[in-house]
């Protein structure tokens, strides 16, 4: 929160239901439209109101303007890429029937792709298949978690102001080797996944690219964001700014292609500081 503009500091409420997704959640138990959105921490907004979170308050707005039930779910995760998504959307989504998914995710998997240069990775935070190995310590943690939550969601904040946690710490000092061509394959065929589950399923997908504020000539705050993730690995921010546009520009020939819904944030929201 230090390094957000704009920010109030203040506490946040952030509930997740039995399923995982961001409350409110469930608003009828018979909807006539059920909408979900996924994508990483730019669908999960964490630090809004919960009643101003946008896949909710979306599903407000439409209900309000057409008179339909409507069930808006947000399914965001920080961190998630689109091969996590596939995995939520095979395992989480397509059991509560959607009719409608919306897919917004980018900036992850090249952060991804670049750090670890494969979806299939060792990563800590981001890596598809997590071991759990038994230990004394785990299980006194899980004790104290599930007996004293409150307790133990304090003790871990406390943890965490005084070791802060380094999800890149095996590949921090690491040299990154940059191959454009395939970082934008594997991103498109995780696309084109999306594109033929939802047409098995018949769900309607709705593509969506992602507002940012990677101008050509960026705000100070942008710029020490990018050389923090990549710039002490060797990526230039105009290298990095290139490769996040073709994959929004990916997603937009994957729409077009496909017969894909597209809402374009990437060319619809300014990107200046006061709309993001």
């Amino acid at each position: 929160m230090q390094f957000a503009e704009f920010l109030a500091k203040k506490r946040y409420r952030f509930r997740t239901d039995g399923d995982g997704f961001i409350i409110p959640s469930k608003i009828h138990s018979k909807p006539d439209v059920t909408i979900v959105f996924l994508g990483g921490s730019t669908t999960e907004c964490l630090f809004v109101n919960e009643d101003k979170r946008f896949p909710y308050l979306a599903g407000r707005l439409i209900e309000s303007k057409t008179n339909v039930k409507i069930n808006s779910y947000n399914s965001g995760v920080a961190g998630n890429n689109t091969l996590h998504l596939i995995d939520i959307l095979l395992n989480k989504i397509i059991p509560i029937n959607p009719d409608v998914v919306i897919l917004m995710e980018n900036f992850n998997d090249l952060i991804s792709l670049l750090y670890d240069q494969s979806y299939w990775n060792n990563s800590p935070t981001r890596s598809l298949i997590v071991e759990a190995q038994p230990s004394i310590k785990g299980l006194v943690r899980d004790a104290v978690k599930l007996g004293l939550p409150n307790l133990g969601r304090l003790c871990l904040q406390i943890y965490l102001d005084f070791f802060p946690p380094d999800e890149w710490r095996h590949v921090r000092k690491k040299k990154i080797n940059i191959n454009k061509s395939e970082l934008v394959s594997q991103y498109k065929m995780n696309l084109e996944t999306f594109v033929k589950l939802c047409e098995t399923r018949n769900i309607t997908l709705v593509f969506m690219t992602q507002a940012n504020r990677l101008k050509e000539s960026p705000d100070e705050i942008v710029r020490y964001e990018v050389d923090i993730h990549v710039g002490t690995r060797g990526v230039e921010y105009y290298e990095f700014k290139q490769i996040y546009d073709m994959f929004n520009q990916v997603m937009r020939e994957v729409a077009s292609n496909k017969g894909i819904k597209l809402i374009d944030l990437a060319k619809e929201v300014p990107q200046e500081k006061e709309y993001i």
